[in-house]
Order: structure tokens, then C-alpha cells, then sequence
């Protein structure tokens, strides 16, 4: 039987393969148990979706009688496919068999008849819906809304709607205070609002602005600690005898800066290659590997990005994290030209997400595309 991988790159497994965030998953489920609505952001890929899963696994142990959804709303791009994400998700997973979702489907959104099919052989719910007008569609996300609250009669619901954000870029502007409205008086619902996109969360949750403000409590994750990540990667690797050096835990740290799914994606390879003893000089021939496998994708950047970002994008990864880009000195050393192309090009790379500013510090966000950069 071959070994399980315990370097988990997608979804959650468990406890088991989850390193560390101990004191956050306590904090969330303290939130959750007083009725606290949490808002939670992070940079992508650092391991957020992953905590609110294992926070949600530790609760439904404790609690079997509770309702716990998860819902991700990164494909919606207006009211009607945010409403059907979230109501799909409501009831797959709140009820188990096909005749009760598709009755409870039709009791939620009760003023347009959705039509929902269940698949027969993975039993996974796909929900039809449309709607004639703004009005008929907003009425929908009401019902939805108020039969949440009216399932919590009978069950305490914990519900985490993850990349949250994405209702800013919706063509409907008044999804915020509907939203709002309506979960302000849900006593047994709690909500985790996540996203990544760090500004926008903290723009909707902490501008008085905007009808969420300092509605929850903020929380914003972190990087694992390296000290706690070394001993995972140790554990994980000797549970299934595999040796790995001390030099090489630091190097897979150090060319993945601790960023938790890059730390992944390096050692789910390590593992792959069923290796007694994992030293330095394996860890970097993986590493390699994983940047030419990669590498048509990142040319495919320099086809699509105007010269001055691409040249500032090698400029920032090249500096390893860079500040003061329109200073005289960082201009002059990459050959940037002037104060205002910068001042643009940095605009657009952050409207893009191919570089992400934090604490006045510039990264490019792909790690291994950084890396990738630096050896050109």
C-alpha cells in the first residue's frame, strides 16, 4: 500500500496533516462559541481556507448537532452566482439526502422555483437559478437570508463565506447592506468572513463607510512560525522514515519564505521522490525541477505584462522584497527610468496580483516565479 503524502498542496485532510495555528484555530472557535463574527484575512495561499477547515472539524467533534458551511464566492461576479453559490452550499451542506435538499431548495428560494438535481453517483447537488429582475433577484438573496435564520430555530449554524471581497466588485452595490440588515439580527448564525484580498476586507469591515464596519472581530493570519513549521516537516517526513537533514529543512524554509503553500508544494515533492535520506542537494534539484516545469508559464508573464511592469517585477524579486521603488538609487540601479512609469507600473502589478505591498515592503506573490526571476 503506498505511503499517504503528508504534505497536503489542496483542500483539508486533518488534524493529523495540519501544521501548527493552534492559537488561531482557539481564537476562531472562541469567536464562534460567543457569538462573535470574525472577519479573517491573509495573503492567498498562506493557509487560510485550510484553518477555517480545521476549526470547523474541531467544532463539529465537540458539537455533532451544529451546521457548519463553507462557501467560496471567488467565481461570483454578481448577485445571481453569489446566490447560488451560497444557497447550494447551504443546503449540501446541511442536509444528506436528495429528496430533503431539493425540498429545503425550494422552501429557500421559494419565489422562483430553483430546479436542483442531485448527481447519482457523488450524491453532489448542482442548483439552477435564474432571475427576471434586480428586484426578483435581490427578494431571492432575502429568502435565502431569512431561511438561514429560521434553520437556526433549530441548530446553532456557523458559516464561512471565503473570499468574501468579491461582493465590492459585484454590479449590484447594495449587496452589502442587504447582507448586513439581515445578518445583524441572526442570534444562532456566526460568520466568518474571509478573503485575500487584504484592502478590501479591511475596507469593507473598518471603513464607517461601509455598512459592516466594526461589525466582527478582525483577525489577520500570519505566516506559520518557522520554528514550528521545522519541527512539522521533521515529524512528517520521520513518521514515514524518511531521514532529512537540519541544512535541508532551513534551505526549503529559506526558498520558500515560510509562505505555507509553496512550503507544501516543495516537500509533497520531496516525499514524492521516496528517498531514504533528503539532503541539500535534493532539495535543490526539486526545487529546480519545480521551476522548469513552471517556466513556459512564466515566460507566458513576459508576453502579457507591458516592459516597465516586467522590468520592475524582476526589479522587486531581485531585491528580494523592495522598498522606496521610486527612490533614486533603486531607479538607477535597475534601470527603471522615471519616478512617475514606476509610480504606474507598481499601480497596475498590484491591481494584478503579481506583486502585494506589506509594511512598505514589495513582493512578487508567487513565490516560485520570484525565485524563478532571480536566476534569470
Amino acid at each position: 500500500m503506498p505511503k499517504i503524502n503528508p504534505f497536503v498542496v489542496h483542500g483539508y485532510n486533518s488534524p493529523k496533516y495540519f501544521c501548527d495555528r493552534n492559537k488561531e484555530s482557539m481564537n476562531i472557535i472562541s469567536a464562534m462559541n460567543n457569538q462573535r463574527n470574525l472577519t479573517l484575512f491573509s495573503l492567498r495561499k498562506i493557509g487560510k481556507t485550510g484553518l477555517i477547515h480545521d476549526v470547523f472539524y474541531k467544532m463539529k467533534k465537540k458539537n455533532k448537532k451544529d451546521g457548519f458551511i463553507y462557501a467560496d464566492i471567488s467565481p461570483a461576479d454578481n448577485l445571481q452566482s453569489f446566490i447560488k453559490i451560497i444557497a447550494q452550499e447551504i443546503i449540501k451542506q446541511l442536509e444528506s439526502k436528495p429528496l430533503s435538499m431539493i425540498k429545503e431548495a425550494a422552501l429557500m428560494l421559494k419565489s422562483i422555483r430553483p430546479k436542483l438535481s442531485v448527481d447519482s453517483v457523488t450524491g453532489e447537488p448542482s442548483l439552477s437559478v435564474f432571475f427576471e429582475s434586480k428586484h426578483e433577484a435581490e427578494a431571492s438573496l432575502v429568502d435565502t437570508l431569512e431561511y438561514l435564520k429560521k434553520r437556526s430555530e433549530k441548530q446553532r449554524i456557523c458559516m464561512a463565506i471565503d473570499e468574501f471581497q468579491q461582493i465590492l466588485n459585484f454590479p449590484e452595490k447594495n449587496i452589502e447592506a442587504i447582507l448586513r440588515s439581515h445578518i445583524q439580527f441572526m442570534n444562532n448564525v456566526n460568520f466568518i468572513f474571509s478573503g485575500s484580498e487584504q484592502r478590501m476586507m479591511i475596507s469593507i469591515f473598518a471603513d464607517a463607510k461601509h455598512p459592516f464596519y466594526q461589525s466582527t472581530q478582525m483577525m489577520h493570519l500570519e505566516k506559520i512560525s518557522a520554528v514550528e513549521y521545522k519541527e512539522f516537516i521533521r515529524l512528517k517526513f520521520n513518521e514515514s522514515n524518511i531521514n532529512i537533514e537540519d541544512a535541508a529543512i532551513e534551505l526549503i524554509l529559506d526558498l520558500t519564505r515560510d509562505h505555507t503553500y509553496y512550503v507544501q508544494y516543495l516537500c509533497n515533492n520531496l516525499f514524492d521522490r521516496d528517498l531514504n535520506i533528503i539532503t541539500v542537494t535534493e532539495v535543490n534539484n526539486i526545487f529546480t525541477n519545480i521551476l522548469l516545469e513552471n517556466e513556459s508559464t512564466y515566460y507566458g508573464y513576459r508576453k502579457i505584462l507591458p516592459e516597465q511592469q516586467w522590468k520592475l517585477t524582476k526589479a522587486i524579486a531581485l531585491d528580494t522584497g523592495a522598498e522606496h521603488l521610486t527612490s533614486k538609487d533603486f531607479l538607477k540601479k535597475y534601470d527603471l527610468g522615471s519616478h512617475s512609469s514606476v509610480s504606474a507600473a507598481i499601480k497596475a502589478l498590484l491591481t494584478k496580483d503579481i506583486v502585494y505591498e506589506e509594511k512598505g515592503i514589495y513582493y512578487v506573490y508567487d513565490v516560485f516565479f520570484s525565485r524563478w526571476l532571480e536566476r534569470l
